[in-house]
């Protein structure tokens, strides 16, 4: 984890206010955690971390885009992701927890470590169906042959009533 080390913020020390902190994270952040779900993909984060007398609050701003295949069409694309999250600390003079919502940390906590946080803020925002709306790029990375065979676009207006496709008889009762 000691690759990581660059995603801990110093917190002890700081006084109350506002504070900024920019990270980036590639495919070396991804293989520091086993099984993930995003393996590979380049972010930017920009943490916005105030800190008050007994907490913390870090809003994380991340964009940038995972490596992935296609659901649609099967060819490999960049699925843009962009994530708004925020994440309470408290202050605990007994005990260190993390949990989803709310972190407790001691009043001698020097510093926290932001690089779980963040991979598991990027893995929760993957959507179930990676696909997205490539018809803005200069270059698709659309495997057309694959759209082809499984009539991606097709129209109910290409099927008349003497079609001999299987698909003819479902559009004749659909009332569009």
């Amino acid at each position: 984890m000691r690759a990581l080390s660059r995603f801990s913020i110093p917190i002890r020390d700081r006084k109350n206010g506002k504070y900024e902190y920019r990270f980036e994270v590639d495919d070396t952040f991804f293989e520091n955690f086993e099984n993930n779900l995003v393996s590979k993909g380049n972010f930017d984060i920009i943490l916005e971390l105030e800190k008050k007398s007994d907490h913390l609050e870090l809003d994380f701003f991340i964009e940038g885009f995972m490596k992935t295949t296609c659901d649609r069409c099967t060819a490999d694309i960049n699925l843009p992701m962009d994530i708004d999250q925020k994440l309470l600390v408290k202050y605990d003079n007994n005990q260190e927890s993390k949990d989803d919502e709310v972190w407790l940390i001691t009043y001698e906590t020097v510093d926290i470590n932001l690089a779980n946080i963040i991979n598991e803020f990027i893995c929760l925002a993957v959507p179930i169906t990676k696909t997205y709306d490539c018809d803005l790029e200069i270059q698709k990375p659309c495997n057309e042959e694959i759209k082809e065979k499984i009539g991606f676009g097709i129209d109910e207006d290409d099927f008349d009533d003497d079609t001999n496709s299987p698909f003819s008889d479902l559009f004749k009762n659909i009332d569009l």
